[in-house]
């Protein structure tokens, strides 16, 4: 019998849960009601067990709380949250942060 998969499929997110992919969101488009903010750079758990997204766009990098995500596309690699983020800084002082 012949497989329908090839090594270069990539798994429909359906596949996996909501909570999964939120924790693996990296790469992700994130909006704003205003607009494009930017996209997910790195994924934190909270002590609470909440996730905050922290999203790197033109105006800088921010911290963005799951609970303020008003609509999570998987299929798209789409967030669009409500509110205003908490800003970390600007994309000068992050450079060589790491």
């Amino acid at each position: 019998m012949k497989s329908t998969c090839t090594p270069n499929s990539k798994p429909r997110a359906a596949f996996w849960t909501a909570d999964y992919l939120l924790h693996h969101c990296e790469g992700f488009l994130v909006d704003t009601e205003e607009g494009h903010l930017g996209y997910v750079a790195d994924v934190e758990e909270i002590d609470d067990g909440t996730v905050e997204l922290i999203v790197a766009g033109q105006g800088g990098t921010y911290r963005v709380s799951s609970r303020t995500i008003q609509q999570f596309d998987p299929e798209a690699e789409r967030i669009a949250i409500a509110g205003e983020p908490g800003r970390l800084g600007s994309p000068e002082t992050l450079v060589g942060s790491c």
